[in-house]
């Protein structure tokens, strides 16, 4: 999956990220929905799920100087860059309005990128939930 656009996506059975890889594929696009698209095969073969997925890429700047992500939904997630943890909606989280009040609270973090240099994006989440959306910027290559 070298030099491609988009999401390099692995499904776990579980939350950890380190044993029982279920399955992978790649992705394009920046709007994902879970049992409408991507976790919907994965999902559908299991009585109680508890599927984590991660999102991977690699991230070029066309900009140098401060960058915002943001992450939120309904269950857990963590975004890590170059394998340093930015954002954990993973170990706390607090109730938000998205998703009908179902979501976790959003939350944000800034972070200085350089121009031209690439950096790893990974998106961990965990799928023991009704419905999940992830908004992500997948015009990058996977590496």
């Amino acid at each position: 999956m070298d030099n491609k656009e988009g999401f390099l996506v692995e499904y776990f059975e579980g939350s950890n990220f380190d044993e029982n890889l279920v399955m992978q594929e790649h992705l394009v696009g920046n709007k994902f929905w879970v049992f409408e698209g991507f976790a919907k095969d994965v999902i559908a073969k299991l009585e109680r799920p508890d599927i984590s997925v991660r999102f991977s890429c690699a991230y070029t700047p066309d900009i140098s100087g401060q960058h915002e992500f943001e992450i939120f939904g309904i269950g857990k997630a963590r975004l890590l860059i170059d394998g340093e943890e930015l954002i954990d909606n993973w170990t706390e989280t607090s109730p938000g309005e998205a998703f009908f009040s179902f979501s976790s609270d959003s939350k944000k973090a800034i972070v200085d990128l350089i121009k031209g240099k690439t950096y790893q994006l990974r998106l961990g989440i965990n799928l023991r939930v009704i419905s999940q959306q992830f908004i992500l910027d997948a015009k990058h290559q996977i590496k």
